[in-house]
């Protein structure tokens, strides 16, 4: 998946932007908290398990605190380009305070 932000701000556009680029799934759970695949589970997906790179979370985690967080999920992306890549051109950034 991809990680978009939507930032609002009063009288503007919201601001949409990419902030971390393919980001592997490595879990689904329902509201129970049981995996998706198991037969008790109720199938319908509430919690997204995302492998991501140690050194991106307290800017993942700052970004949720100001804008909306959005995976964008994708059927296949080239293996080439990595995984769970920071968008450092991403308008967000000038946002942040994530030090």
């Amino acid at each position: 998946v991809d990680i978009y932000t939507t930032i609002s701000k009063r009288n503007e556009k919201p601001i949409v932007d990419l902030l971390v680029n393919a980001v592997r799934i490595i879990g689904v759970k329902d509201k129970k908290g049981i995996d998706i695949n198991n037969p008790d589970s109720s199938k319908i997906p509430h919690i997204v398990l995302l492998a991501l790179d140690e050194d991106l979370m307290p800017i993942v985690r700052a970004a949720d605190e100001i804008a909306e967080l959005e995976l964008v999920a994708y059927s296949h992306k080239s293996s080439d380009s990595g995984e769970s890549l920071l968008n450092k051109d991403a308008v967000i950034l000038e946002y942040l305070n994530y030090e």
